[in-house]
């Protein structure tokens, strides 16, 4: 997981919140390394027990479901069968549930969150018995082991719902906030309606959700007649093989969507509140052969009438800056930025970045002016984002440091990070994580990688980035961050 992914989740800030780092008292009769590789062990065996009881409550019910389908004569039955494969083929490899499952995704989650709970904290007080005994090395893999299921436990939410972690929210739903925009109409457009080289010349302009008296959601635009077909611009990311496409809906009553390649997902029948839908194999391709026009039709028969739709890529890295959701609320970012920079405590080589000015100002035409601010340095733009905090080791063997102490100390919340290196081949850094003074994470930023997220829970506790060469050319980084409070 860590050697494709920086992400930290949010759903378990216990686990940097823990007693790690802090002086305890042993019991009487100090406790052994073989007592604690015993702990450690009846740890695992006990998750292991809870998750595969988990499981055994689902398995079946991927049986059921295509047995309840092939008997009967429902439209898009090929289709339907090849979701629910894909379905199965990622809950035995990932663990990733479908929310169609109902209750029993939900408990099922619920389930396999309750038992990395357990094991994560047994683990925590194991790295603080081995720390105790000066065993430094192998508290600090207890500790990423701690990490790495928590991601685990993230994924799993992520099929029930967007949320924070290694997925992509390429267009998100109206729940709770005003969603997508769109061009609509409620008279019938001729065909081929939905190619990116038709004109909607006369469509309206709303924003999702639309419908007249549903439940469950929040409507946005009226929609009162018995069918709508909608129109929209999204940029989907280069879809990878290992990517895992959900479409997140609500719609009463059926749904139809298109990309210009032609229709994509047909959902014959309507539902009471937001599902997840996991995208098939042959639905992720058509999706990924669109070019920036995604429509949409929806029709309703009776009752209640509602229509939205987000969409959202699992990742295991989230490093595409084009769908980096906080860009769309650049002046509040960067108004945030001002007030916490200040507080923002830098150690770094800054003649290196006068020294070199004319390479920042000319190595693309995206580069800007270079600032340099007491402590810090800045490139008022470069690589498609703002006032970027620029940083240089002090010399081969010392680190430059960013302390974020003072902004994370006082309270609970997250950092959010995004780190690029300088952008050229060879001049990688490497991105140490401490927090409450211990190692979270280490990391090496290559040029290749273009922007990288990272998110870092904190708990009244310092966060500190240690940046350190590999090699000596041009080891430049460049920081965006926002301090999210908690609420």
């Amino acid at each position: 997981m860590f050697a494709r992914s920086i992400t930290v989740l949010l759903m378990l800030p216990f686990l940097l919140g823990s007693t790690r780092g802090q002086s305890t008292s042993p019991p009487e009769g100090e406790t052994s390394r073989e007592d604690v590789a015993e702990g450690i062990e009846r740890l695992r065996e006990a998750f292991q027990r809870d998750i595969s009881a988990a499981e055994g409550k689902i398995r079946p019910l991927f049986g059921e479901l295509q047995a309840r389908l092939e008997r009967s004569d429902a439209p898009d039955l090929e289709g339907r069968l090849e979701r629910l494969r894909a379905a199965r083929v990622l809950f035995d490899e990932r663990g990733l549930v479908p929310s169609y499952l109902g209750k029993a995704s939900k408990e099922y989650f619920a389930s396999v969150n309750d038992a990395t709970r357990r094991l994560t904290q047994g683990l925590e007080e194991a790295a603080n018995a081995l720390e105790a005994q000066g065993d430094a090395a192998a508290a600090d893999r207890l500790e990423q082991e701690a990490v790495a299921r928590s991601a685990k436990v993230g994924s799993i939410a992520a099929a029930l719902r967007f949320s924070p972690g290694g997925e992509l929210v390429v267009m998100p739903t109206g729940e709770g906030r005003p969603g997508s925009e769109w061009l609509w109409t409620t008279n019938r457009p001729p065909l081929g309606w939905y190619r990116s080289e038709f004109r909607p010349d006369g469509w309206a302009r709303g924003r999702a959700p639309f419908g007249n008296d549903a439940p469950n959601v929040t409507i946005r635009t009226p929609w009162t007649t018995d069918q709508i077909w909608l129109r929209t611009s999204v940029e989907l990311p280069e879809l990878e093989e290992d990517d895992v496409v959900f479409l997140r809906h609500r719609h009463d009553n059926s749904l139809e969507l298109y990309t210009d390649a032609g229709p994509v997902i047909t959902i014959p029948s309507y539902n009471n509140d937001y599902e997840t839908h996991l995208c098939s194999t042959q639905e992720k391709a058509k999706l990924g052969e669109g070019t920036g026009t995604l429509a949409a039709s929806c029709k309703q028969s009776g009752g209640g009438q509602a229509f939205d739709i987000g969409i959202a890529v699992l990742r295991e890295a989230a490093r595409d800056p084009r769908i980096d959701p906080l860009s769309r609320d650049e002046a509040a970012w960067l108004a945030l930025r001002d007030q916490t920079d200040p507080r923002l405590r830098v150690k770094a080589d800054l003649s290196g970045p006068k020294a070199h000015v004319g390479f920042f100002k000319a190595f693309v035409d995206r580069w800007a002016r270079l600032e340099i601010d007491g402590d810090k340095a800045y490139l008022d733009r470069a690589l498609g984002r703002n006032k970027l905090i620029c940083s240089h080791p002090l010399d081969r063997k010392t680190p430059a440091t960013l302390d974020f102490g003072e902004l994370t100390s006082e309270g609970r919340g997250v950092l959010q990070l995004w780190v690029h290196s300088w952008p050229s081949p060879g001049s990688d850094g490497s991105l140490l994580v401490k927090v409450g003074g211990h190692v979270l994470h280490q990391q090496e930023i290559k040029a290749t990688d273009g922007w990288q997220r990272m998110d870092l829970p904190f708990d009244r506790q310092q966060v500190v980035l240690e940046h350190h060469p590999l090699g000596w050319n041009m080891e430049y980084l460049f920081v965006d961050y926002r301090v999210v409070p908690a609420r």
